[in-house]
């Protein structure tokens, strides 16, 4: 089987996918009687493997640290941290240069690797604005099709500026903090060049 669906009680069960597993896709469902998530996601994804697709957004069982074990798994394309307890994101991450959609909705954090923009493939990013503000020179990441909010900051790296090179943005996108804009910046974000732009909230 390539898509797997764990829906326990227990994450400590033990599930052994051995070595050669072949799973692209893995959903935790439930979890709830978990202690020790981190240990027993670690425990489940012990092995080196083809994983395309990795949720935790709907376990019960809430990560309180970034799953370092994460590393094993560079092909990576979709990885959803939402509604975790989780903090502080490490510069591993940066790594996944293949990831595609990232989901940090609902975590809380004080900053972000100042790398995140290396992740070049990222076409989807799923979090509030405050996360979205953290994000070092956002504008590198030109393949972004989904940012529901961008947050204008005043200073380098966060100016409303980071939009211009941001063409593939579709279906709408909200601007806030525009109390940030100079005319200047306003001009340099180009918004009209991005044709799969539907609406834009400012």
């Amino acid at each position: 089987h390539r898509h797997l669906v764990i829906d326990i009680s227990d994450f400590h069960e033990h599930l052994d996918l051995g070595e050669a597993n072949k799973v692209r896709t893995v959903l935790f469902f439930n979890g709830r009687r978990t202690i020790r998530s981190h240990e027993a996601f670690s425990n489940i994804l012990a092995h080196p493997g083809s994983l395309r697709v990795l949720d935790f957004s709907y376990s019960e069982a809430k990560l309180r640290k970034f799953p370092d074990f994460l590393s094993k798994f560079p092909h990576l394309r979709f990885l959803d941290l939402s509604f975790n307890g989780i903090t502080v994101i490490p510069d591993s991450l940066c790594k996944l240069h293949l990831l595609q959609v990232l989901g940090l909705r609902g975590c809380h954090f004080k900053e972000l690797p100042r790398d995140m923009n290396k992740l070049s493939n990222l076409r989807f990013l799923y979090a509030e604005a405050q996360t979205v503000s953290l994000v070092y020179k956002i504008g590198k990441l030109t393949n972004l099709q989904g940012l529901e909010e961008f947050p204008v900051g005043k200073t380098e790296g966060h100016k409303i500026t980071e939009l211009k090179n941001l063409n593939e943005i579709s279906r709408k996108l909200c601007i806030s903090n525009l109390e940030e804009v100079t005319h200047i910046d306003k001009r340099d974000a180009v918004l009209s060049k991005k044709v799969y732009l539907k609406k834009q909230h400012i």
